[in-house]
């Protein structure tokens, strides 16, 4: 096994015993370290934190997105998705009145 085959199968071990650990940002950054573009998308998609919508889009903007509209479509949708999160907390924190 070569050594970046032997590094993606670390990264990848190493997000899955984060995520069992309940540490979703972790389990994201090995992911991002691993490469694998459609993993981070496909868990980013299904994670529900910002902070997560936030660190997929950030990553997917590193690569040549100009040449691929699915990399496009899904930085706009996790940053749609940042703004609703973060619209949806100033709600629920906004004082009501009797």
């Amino acid at each position: 096994m070569c050594f970046q085959h032997r590094h993606v199968l670390l990264s990848i071990a190493s997000s899955c015993l984060n995520l069992q650990a309940g540490d979703k940002v972790k389990a994201l950054k090995c992911l991002i370290r691993s490469g694998d573009t459609d993993k981070i998308i496909f868990f980013a998609g299904v994670s529900r934190h910002a902070e997560i919508y936030t660190l997929a889009a950030n990553y997917l903007q590193t690569l040549d997105w100009h040449a691929r509209p699915d990399l496009a479509q899904s930085i706009v949708t996790f940053y749609s998705k940042v703004s609703l999160c973060t619209l949806h907390a100033a709600k629920l924190q906004w004082p009501r009145k009797p």
